[in-house]
């Protein structure tokens, strides 16, 4: 949130876009927290001997990698198209209708997750 904050404070962004830089690094921390625990929890081994097996489990290194590389590509085909529908569209309109579509997967995800850990079996 400071890196934010200072990215923020350094581009001369108005507090407007700051804010909801901070929102979304909030957003985009909460749901990334919430999978990775929730999939540490369902690979829990406690069985391991060594630190490779613990990095291995659910599908390794390689996995890992090729999620980390779509995001990214994901990322920057959806920015890409969002450059081109503000230049070409009512920015108004285009940044509501983006909220709204980041905003109900988000509160979805969100909900599913708790909805997890309400049902989980946390006993060891």
């Amino acid at each position: 949130m400071i890196l934010a904050i200072a990215l923020g404070v350094l581009t001369k962004l108005i507090w407007l876009n700051i804010l909801t830089l901070s929102l979304g690094v909030l957003l985009g921390n909460l749901l990334a927290s919430a999978y990775n625990f929730t999939r540490d929890w369902r690979l829990l081994d406690l069985t391991w001997t060594n630190a490779t097996q613990l990095f291995n489990r659910g599908g390794g290194n390689l996995l890992i990698g090729l999620v980390t590389f779509g995001t990214i590509i994901i990322g920057a085909t959806l920015i890409t198209v969002y450059i081109l529908l503000v230049r070409a569209y009512s920015p108004l309109l285009i940044n509501s209708v983006a909220m709204l579509l980041i905003a109900a997967p988000s509160i979805w995800l969100l909900w599913h997750y708790y909805r997890y850990w309400l049902k989980a079996n946390l006993a060891l």
